[in-house]
């Protein structure tokens, strides 16, 4: 958490000093409509049992598609705000089962995740060779609608179990070229928040205990057009 705030204190300060000598590129389109592939990166929760009957850290295994659609907004000179929406589809490699009998065998099932994100980012814009380059940080917001499990139906249906909302802090950069008509993206985002939080509840004492597991960074890129 220090880090983060070490990092984000650094990008306003940048921005500060930036945005008095930078000149705001001319001709930029306002409004751009993307398509962004991303995945968890860095470490998580390992081999934790979670009962007897599933363990929710596999859910951090993932990769995900996401249309964006985003509008940017000049403050004054290079500085900028470009707030987007997304829908998303993600695939988790979900839930491990472990045999509890005969009809139970061990199997491993995938969990597909729709949802939206919002996204509120504070930026500069440069001229580069051939368009602009933008820099930009700030908050993650999402939450699913539906998930889906591909087999073992019901292990995923209670929401205390997987959290749905979220948040995360991301540190971008965006090329905009061919006349500024489509651009090209990537970006880190720092997770915030966890997506699980659950009390195991007490059978004789040996459950008894709080579980919490914090969601994986995620890593991004995208292309898309202008307009």
């Amino acid at each position: 958490m220090r880090k983060c705030r070490i990092l984000m204190l650094c990008f306003a300060i940048a921005g500060v000093a930036f945005s008095v000598k930078a000149e705001n590129p001319q001709g930029e389109k306002n409004i751009s409509v993307g398509v962004n592939a991303y995945g968890g990166v860095g470490g998580y929760d390992k081999d934790v049992r979670y009962d007897f009957y599933a363990n929710p850290e596999d859910y951090m295994r993932y990769w995900g598609l996401e249309l964006e659609g985003s509008y940017r907004l000049k403050l004054y000179r290079a500085l900028q705000v470009r707030p987007a929406l997304s829908l998303y589809y993600e695939n988790h490699d979900g839930l491990r089962e472990l045999k509890t009998g005969p009809n139970r065998p061990e199997d491993s099932n995938h969990l597909n995740e729709f949802g939206m994100q919002v996204v509120l980012p504070v930026g500069l814009s440069f001229k580069a060779p051939s368009g602009s380059l933008e820099v930009e940080t700030g908050p993650v917001f999402g939450m699913y609608f539906v998930q889906h499990n591909t087999k073992l139906k019901g292990t995923v249906e209670d929401d205390n179990i997987f959290r749905r909302c979220k948040w995360r802090w991301r540190f971008g950069a965006r090329y905009n070229f061919g006349g500024g008509r489509f651009y090209a993206k990537v970006a880190y985002d720092m997770a915030m928040s966890n997506y699980v939080s659950y009390d195991m509840g007490d059978s004789g004492g040996y459950f008894n205990q709080h579980i919490t597991y914090k969601c994986r960074d995620v890593l991004y890129g995208g292309i898309g057009m202008n307009f």
